[in-house]
């Protein structure tokens, strides 16, 4: 091959003049800068560079141009220092098409380039430190000096300090992974540090070590801790990280390693992956996830711990923190033990929302055990949760060791649990689970606990920590603290058992429970084959409303045990009602046990019983707490009222106004609600036309406004003003057509506006709201005795 030789003149105490040997390649792939006492050696296929720019552990390298060409070697020789740091201070981005690595040492590598890093699909490195490739434009050290890649003009003032970060300037270039595979030994650091990083196909491997992705804006500085473990407290802005083609990030090892991807959105596709394992007996590290606009998941990706079968060692945790966080269509977060060492704890923060979308396929949050270790906790704290169409959280166990499940942590302002995922015979419900699962498993379930103020669980849905599928296991406690707990078309609660005893549920300080469409509350147990005892479900509510016959339960049945215990606090129970086991019997028609379901009723029911033995039905206990008179009862002044603004005039037949439609309107606090299916509130005190006293006044009276039979006209408007109105069962309110004209009564001046909504303020006043007319009253209004018109 021809060479060619290039010329550099080096200022080092004296003059000296150094020649370089290289083939035209080389030549044009690495320019040195001349601003540090670098030099290429050896190149051909292979080129090897040194220098003696040197400042404690650390060996400093400068470059306008650096390139590695495809099927060639870049080695920087290492004289044993801790750190070999390069820099491009020229304008064009590094190209790493072949091999890039440290020879004679185990020195950790740097390689800055302003302008960005691009490694392409036959790059490789061949290091036994760590590497570090930023797009950063300095990097500092804790001297406060900087090895600056835009400024290197300014006398490199080498420091024998560590180097503690990396400073962004004025632009953050972007990093580029292309179907390479870039992989560091066991225990060492692979960190990217750019603009928008983009993983497009390939690899990267850090066995038991450490990968740190991160991607940040402009004028971002990045700290550099122990171990090269990356620090983002002092970034404001980020940029996008992107992983596709099924790209993968793993640090699996006799510990799982470390992983953080810190940026702005990052995105997960095409069946990527990113995985941290445990084989021995070391926790593994955790694997942190933080963006913070979103994280999406899709099209099967995947980011998981675990541990070996046999492993000894716990898994480790993940935590993912950001803004908006969407999991669909097959992609899964999962920490999973195999072994005897416990499952790790998934936590996720979203300031936003958290949706989970299955598209029709199974997508899971989960911690699972399959092994004898204790599955780990699953927390989710967002405004909002989202889970659909196949979409599940799960802390379930699958284990015949024993292996107990882990527990299920929900805080969130709305969750919103629905729909189904699979067809057919392979359908399979959208839920929160923290179940005890499959045949053969011994392990118990877990807990789950749900704090929020709006539940809704509807389209066959389910919020589960049932033992199912053939599981001998326990089923774990179901807690929900909630306002509103909406349940609908199929959607169920659910801590049943298929041999032991059922589990438990509590329904706590929640205003309403409404059930409808076959929806279901059950902690039945047992089957003919393997009987256990039914479940306990406490349920604190002020309303339970269930639409008539829509089949929708609340059931702590037992097929051969003893029937379980069933107690509700309400102020009203609305279309359910408890059935014992003769009026079962008695409904269904059969006294068989297989058949004593009240699930074969279209009615609505409340069940505690034994299917198989009376003597063991359970018990169901509905409890209605005393009203205090003292909050519903009022002193009223003893000062006559004017009926006259209180009862509107009605008009005969023979006026001008006849024809429009009737009205009654009713204002004031309390009473009966304006629609049937409002709830009824304790204070009913009605205040009677005419009449002010200080006792409550509940006493027969009438009022009325008609028109004759066979006349037209319009009968008039009926309006009261009161604080509490009573109406005693044999009392009616009415507005039809009847005979008898009542006596006129002079209409009020001012306009009394139907009131059309209402606003309850902080301390629960209720203030009706409505929109106040601007027509002005008829003229022949303020005549006493006549609606004429004329």
């Amino acid at each position: 091959m021809k060479r060619q030789i290039q010329p550099w003149c080096i200022i080092s105490g004296l003059s000296l003049c150094y020649f370089t040997i290289s083939p035209p390649s080389f030549a044009q792939s690495i320019i040195i800068d001349g601003t540090t006492n670098t030099f290429l050696r050896n190149c051909s296929s292979r080129c090897i560079i040194t220098g003696t720019d040197r400042g404690g552990s650390n060996l400093f390298h400068s470059f306008s141009k650096f390139n590695v060409d495809a099927n060639t070697r870049v080695l920087f020789q290492d004289p044993g220092v801790e750190n070999i740091i390069s820099r491009v201070t020229g304008t064009t981005r590094s190209h790493i098409r072949g091999t890039l690595g440290v020879r004679g040492g185990d020195a950790n590598l740097f390689l800055i380039n302003p302008n960005g890093i691009i490694f392409g699909p036959k790059a490789q490195l061949d290091v036994e430190g760590s590497f570090v490739a930023s797009t950063a434009s300095s990097l500092v050290f804790a001297d406060g000096h900087q090895f600056s890649a835009t400024n290197p003009e300014a006398p490199p003032l080498l420091t024998i300090s560590v180097p503690i970060g990396l400073q962004f300037g004025a632009t953050a270039a972007s990093i580029q992974v292309q179907n390479s595979s870039l992989e560091v030994l066991s225990g060492k650091t692979l960190a990217l540090v750019g603009g928008n990083v983009e993983l497009r196909g390939g690899q990267l491997i850090a066995p038991a070590g450490q990968i740190e992705i991160g991607g940040v804006g402009a004028n971002s500085f990045v700290s550099l801790g122990n171990d090269l473990r990356l620090g983002y407290e002092a970034v404001e802005n980020f940029q996008d990280i992107l992983l596709s083609q099924g790209f993968v990030i793993n640090t699996d090892g006799d510990k799982g390693g470390a992983i953080q991807l810190q940026g702005r959105r990052i995105e997960m596709t095409e069946s990527s992956d990113v995985a941290g394992s445990t084989s021995e007996a070391k926790k593994g590290e955790t694997l942190r996830i933080y963006g913070s606009e979103s994280v999406e998941m899709s099209d099967n990706s995947s980011v998981s711990t675990g541990n070996e079968i046999g492993s000894l060692g716990d898994v480790g945790d993940i935590v993912i923190k950001t803004r908006r966080l969407v999991v669909s269509d097959a992609s899964s977060i999962r920490a999973t033990t195999n072994g005897s060492g416990n499952g790790g704890n998934l936590t996720i923060e979203a300031g936003e929302s958290v949706e989970i979308n299955g598209e029709g396929r199974l997508t899971q949050l989960s911690t699972q055990t399959f092994g004898s270790g204790r599955g780990g906790t699953l927390e989710i704290k967002t405004p909002r949760l989202i889970i659909r169409d196949g979409g599940q959280i799960s802390a379930s166990t699958l284990s015949t060791d024993e292996g107990g499940g882990g527990t299920v942590i929900v805080n969130a302002s709305e969750v919103e649990v629905s729909g189904t995922g699979g067809m057919g015979n392979n359908e399979f419900p959208s839920g929160l689970f923290a179940q005890s699962k499959d045949p053969g498993t011994t392990g118990n379930g877990g807990n789950l606990r749900i704090n929020t103020e709006h539940l809704v669980i509807r389209d066959g849905a389910t919020v589960s920590v049932a033992a199912i599928d053939g599981s001998l296991g326990q089923a774990g406690t179901l807690d929900i603290t909630a306002s509103s707990i909406i349940l609908d078309n199929k959607g169920e609660l659910r801590a049943t058992t298929a041999s032991g005893d059922g589990g438990d549920i509590n329904l706590e300080d929640v205003d309403v429970l409404f059930l409808n469409r076959n929806s279901q509350i059950s902690a039945t147990a047992g089957t003919a084959m393997a009987p256990g005892d039914g479940g306990n479900i406490t349920i604190d509510a002020g309303s339970i409303v269930a639409i008539p016959n829509q089949n929708s339960d609340i059931t702590a049945n037992a097929f051969g045990g003893r029937g379980g215990r069933i107690t509700i606090t309400t102020q009203n129970l609305i279309g359910i009602a408890p059935l014992t086991r003769e009026e079962l019997q008695m409904r269904l028609g059969t006294d068989d046990p297989a058949k004593l379901d009240p699930q074969r009723l279209p009615s609505n029911d409340i069940t505690a019983i034994s299917q198989t033995n009376p003597q063991l039905s359970g018990q169901v206990t509905i409890q209605t707490p005393e009203v205090d008179p003292s909050r519903g009862l009022t002193k009223l002044p003893g000062e006559p009222v004017d009926s006259t603004r209180l009862i509107a005039q009605g008009c005969s037949s023979g006026g001008t106004v006849a024809g429009s439609p009737n009205r009654f309107v009713v204002t004031g606090r309390g009473g009966l609600p304006t629609r049937p299916d409002d709830l009824l509130t304790p204070d009913i005190v009605i205040e009677d036309l005419g009449i002010r006293t200080t006792s409550t006044v509940q006493q027969p009276f009438s009022t009325t406004s008609m028109v004759n039979e066979g006349e037209k006209g319009r009968d008039g408007d009926g309006e009261i003003l009161t604080d509490g109105l009573f109406l005693p069962v044999e009392s009616r309110v009415k507005n039809h057509a009847d005979t008898g004209i009542s006596p006129a009564v002079t209409r009020p001046r001012h306009a009394i506006v139907e009131a059309q909504g209402w606003v309850v303020l902080p301390d629960g006043q209720v203030i009706l709201t409505a929109e106040v007319p601007s027509v002005t009253p008829h003229g022949s209004w303020q005549k006493a005795a006549s609606c004429s018109g004329s």
